[in-house]
């Protein structure tokens, strides 16, 4: 899928060919940005203090590292 501005929902073949209300793109960008929060704050609180989550403005590419510490409890 290609990465559409947030302004693709105000086209007319978009609203024409889409089952969806009309909204404008500052409300569309309103929405992700509090959906970004949510999910963020969440997945803070369910993980540890020692757990890291970068997130970049890439393309498809995950990391995953476990180390083993005995000095940290």
């Amino acid at each position: 899928m290609d990465r559409m501005p947030v302004s693709f929902c105000e086209r007319f073949l978009v609203r024409k060919n889409a089952k969806m209300e009309p909204i404008s793109a500052a409300t569309l960008q309103k929405y992700i940005d509090l959906l970004y929060t949510y999910v963020r704050d969440d997945i803070a609180l369910k993980l540890s203090e020692k757990f890291g989550v970068v997130i970049r403005d890439g393309r498809h590419f995950i990391v995953m590292a476990v180390f083993d510490d005995p000095t940290v409890s």
